[in-house]
Protein backbone atom coordinates (compact mmCIF):
# COMPACT_ATOMS: atom_id res chain seq x y z
CA UNK A 1 0.00 0.00 0.00
CA UNK A 2 1.29 3.77 -0.50
CA UNK A 3 0.27 6.54 1.93
CA UNK A 4 -0.66 9.59 -0.10
CA UNK A 5 1.63 12.26 1.32
CA UNK A 6 0.19 15.11 2.67
CA UNK A 7 3.44 16.93 3.96
CA UNK A 8 2.91 21.05 3.74
CA UNK A 9 -0.37 20.56 1.89
CA UNK A 10 -3.70 22.13 3.44
CA UNK A 11 -6.34 19.78 4.77
CA UNK A 12 -8.50 20.40 1.42
CA UNK A 13 -5.39 20.02 -0.55
CA UNK A 14 -5.03 17.00 1.03
CA UNK A 15 -8.31 15.68 0.89
CA UNK A 16 -8.14 16.13 -2.91
CA UNK A 17 -5.18 14.60 -3.45
CA UNK A 18 -6.17 11.36 -1.64
CA UNK A 19 -9.21 11.64 -3.87
CA UNK A 20 -6.93 11.78 -7.03
CA UNK A 21 -5.30 8.62 -5.74
CA UNK A 22 -8.78 6.46 -4.70
CA UNK A 23 -9.96 7.65 -8.61
CA UNK A 24 -7.13 6.33 -10.24
CA UNK A 25 -7.07 2.99 -8.16
CA UNK A 26 -10.70 2.40 -9.18
CA UNK A 27 -9.99 3.41 -13.04
CA UNK A 28 -6.96 0.70 -12.92
CA UNK A 29 -9.10 -2.01 -10.98
CA UNK A 30 -12.23 -1.23 -13.23
CA UNK A 31 -10.06 -1.68 -16.32
CA UNK A 32 -8.72 -5.05 -15.01
CA UNK A 33 -11.75 -5.69 -14.48
CA UNK A 34 -13.44 -4.87 -17.97
CA UNK A 35 -10.51 -6.28 -19.56
CA UNK A 36 -10.94 -9.98 -18.10
CA UNK A 37 -14.42 -9.64 -18.29
CA UNK A 38 -16.41 -12.54 -20.45
CA UNK A 39 -18.49 -9.50 -21.66
CA UNK A 40 -18.07 -5.58 -21.80
CA UNK A 41 -19.63 -3.04 -19.23
CA UNK A 42 -19.40 0.37 -19.31
CA UNK A 43 -21.79 1.05 -16.32
CA UNK A 44 -22.61 -0.15 -13.01
CA UNK A 45 -26.17 -1.56 -14.40
CA UNK A 46 -24.23 -3.55 -17.40
CA UNK A 47 -21.78 -4.68 -15.15
CA UNK A 48 -24.78 -6.51 -12.44
CA UNK A 49 -26.14 -7.70 -15.86
CA UNK A 50 -22.41 -9.16 -16.25
CA UNK A 51 -22.44 -10.88 -12.25
CA UNK A 52 -25.98 -12.44 -12.84
CA UNK A 53 -24.89 -13.75 -17.11
CA UNK A 54 -21.36 -15.38 -15.51
CA UNK A 55 -23.94 -16.70 -12.14
CA UNK A 56 -26.20 -18.20 -15.03
CA UNK A 57 -23.10 -19.73 -17.01
CA UNK A 58 -21.49 -21.11 -13.93
CA UNK A 59 -24.61 -22.58 -12.83
CA UNK A 60 -25.25 -24.24 -16.58
CA UNK A 61 -21.74 -25.11 -16.82
CA UNK A 62 -22.56 -26.96 -13.76
CA UNK A 63 -26.04 -28.65 -14.60
CA UNK A 64 -24.59 -29.65 -18.47
CA UNK A 65 -20.50 -30.57 -17.75
CA UNK A 66 -19.51 -28.35 -19.94
CA UNK A 67 -16.42 -26.68 -18.75
CA UNK A 68 -15.41 -24.35 -21.57
CA UNK A 69 -16.78 -21.26 -19.50
CA UNK A 70 -15.24 -22.18 -16.27
CA UNK A 71 -11.84 -22.57 -18.19
CA UNK A 72 -12.35 -19.04 -19.95
CA UNK A 73 -13.42 -18.00 -16.51
CA UNK A 74 -10.32 -19.13 -14.53
CA UNK A 75 -8.17 -18.36 -17.76
CA UNK A 76 -9.50 -14.70 -17.15
CA UNK A 77 -9.28 -14.94 -13.39
CA UNK A 78 -5.32 -15.90 -13.38
CA UNK A 79 -4.94 -12.90 -15.75
CA UNK A 80 -7.01 -10.50 -13.61
CA UNK A 81 -4.88 -11.75 -10.61
CA UNK A 82 -1.38 -10.98 -12.38
CA UNK A 83 -2.31 -7.57 -12.54
CA UNK A 84 -4.17 -6.06 -9.63
CA UNK A 85 -1.23 -7.56 -7.73
CA UNK A 86 1.01 -5.03 -9.81
CA UNK A 87 -1.30 -1.88 -8.91
CA UNK A 88 -0.20 0.63 -6.53
CA UNK A 89 -2.92 0.64 -3.90
CA UNK A 90 -3.91 4.09 -1.80
CA UNK A 91 -4.20 3.00 1.44
CA UNK A 92 -7.85 4.39 1.53
CA UNK A 93 -8.18 1.51 -1.00
CA UNK A 94 -6.56 -1.28 0.75
CA UNK A 95 -10.22 -3.47 2.00
CA UNK A 96 -11.24 -3.04 -2.02
CA UNK A 97 -8.27 -4.18 -3.18
CA UNK A 98 -8.16 -7.68 -0.47
CA UNK A 99 -12.06 -7.53 -2.17
CA UNK A 100 -10.96 -7.68 -5.69
CA UNK A 101 -7.79 -10.27 -4.82
CA UNK A 102 -10.44 -12.67 -3.45
CA UNK A 103 -12.64 -11.87 -6.52
CA UNK A 104 -10.15 -12.54 -8.90
CA UNK A 105 -8.62 -15.77 -7.01
CA UNK A 106 -12.36 -17.05 -6.70
CA UNK A 107 -12.54 -16.42 -10.49
CA UNK A 108 -9.22 -18.34 -11.03
CA UNK A 109 -10.08 -21.37 -8.94
CA UNK A 110 -13.68 -21.86 -9.14
CA UNK A 111 -13.28 -24.32 -11.98
CA UNK A 112 -11.35 -26.44 -9.50
CA UNK A 113 -13.82 -26.29 -6.96
CA UNK A 114 -16.66 -27.16 -8.43
CA UNK A 115 -17.70 -30.51 -9.43
CA UNK A 116 -19.01 -30.10 -13.19
CA UNK A 117 -20.40 -33.73 -13.81
CA UNK A 118 -24.31 -33.64 -12.89
CA UNK A 119 -23.82 -37.59 -12.29
CA UNK A 120 -22.00 -36.86 -9.66
CA UNK A 121 -23.11 -37.16 -6.19
CA UNK A 122 -25.66 -34.90 -5.04
CA UNK A 123 -23.83 -33.83 -2.31
CA UNK A 124 -21.24 -32.95 -4.54
CA UNK A 125 -23.58 -31.10 -6.76
CA UNK A 126 -24.75 -28.91 -3.37
CA UNK A 127 -21.08 -28.02 -2.60
CA UNK A 128 -20.61 -26.80 -5.82
CA UNK A 129 -23.42 -24.87 -6.01
CA UNK A 130 -22.36 -23.48 -2.40
CA UNK A 131 -18.84 -22.46 -4.02
CA UNK A 132 -20.86 -20.33 -6.57
CA UNK A 133 -22.49 -18.73 -4.23
CA UNK A 134 -19.68 -17.71 -2.13
CA UNK A 135 -18.17 -16.34 -5.55
CA UNK A 136 -21.34 -14.19 -5.86
CA UNK A 137 -21.12 -13.06 -2.00
CA UNK A 138 -17.90 -12.06 -3.05
CA UNK A 139 -18.76 -10.30 -6.32
CA UNK A 140 -21.51 -8.00 -4.32
CA UNK A 141 -19.58 -7.43 -1.67
CA UNK A 142 -16.95 -5.84 -4.01
CA UNK A 143 -19.03 -3.99 -5.51
CA UNK A 144 -20.67 -2.48 -2.73
CA UNK A 145 -17.46 -1.56 -0.93
CA UNK A 146 -16.53 0.08 -4.03
CA UNK A 147 -19.46 2.15 -4.46
CA UNK A 148 -19.35 3.10 -0.59
CA UNK A 149 -15.70 4.30 -1.67
CA UNK A 150 -17.15 6.33 -4.59
CA UNK A 151 -19.96 7.89 -1.87
CA UNK A 152 -17.21 8.78 0.45
CA UNK A 153 -14.91 10.81 -2.29
CA UNK A 154 -17.75 12.28 -3.64
CA UNK A 155 -16.40 10.39 -7.09
CA UNK A 156 -18.89 11.31 -9.52
CA UNK A 157 -17.70 8.96 -12.43
CA UNK A 158 -14.90 6.32 -13.67
CA UNK A 159 -14.12 6.45 -16.73
CA UNK A 160 -13.98 2.17 -17.74
CA UNK A 161 -14.90 2.62 -21.65
CA UNK A 162 -11.99 0.33 -23.58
Amino acid sequence: TEKVSCKKLSEKKCDEKVKEAVTEYLVVISYILASNSPSSFDTEDEFDLLTNSISDDVIFALASGDVSKLDAFAENGEKMLEQIYEVTVPEEMLDVHVKAIKLAKFAATLKEDVSTNPDDDPMKMIASLSKVQGFLNVAVSFTLEVQSKISEYGIVEIPIEL
